[in-house]
């Protein structure tokens, strides 16, 4: 798999700031509605659900957050990016 197959120009989305890690994630939802055709409320709920297991930050600034969508087969990123870091 080459990372062009999940990665595309128009989902990555540049942050300067944000006032919660829910509004980070309606926002990312929102993103993969608008980029992937992906119902922007599942995605929201499906990441929600992910990082209650247990955060996806590892450090830096950086966090992976991740979920599993029914009826979903392939890998698809949506990042987001702080300039600050």
């Amino acid at each position: 798999m080459q990372l062009s197959e999940i990665l595309r120009p128009d989902g990555i989305k540049l942050v300067s700031s944000c006032s919660s890690k829910k509004r980070l994630f309606q926002d990312l939802g929102a993103m993969a509605e608008q980029v992937f055709g992906l119902p922007a409320q599942e995605v929201f709920e499906a990441l929600l659900e992910r990082e209650g297991l247990g955060p996806t930050g590892v450090g830096g600034g950086v966090a992976l957050p991740h979920a599993r969508l029914e009826g979903l087969d392939a890998v698809l990123a949506d990042p987001a990016l702080d300039p600050a870091f």
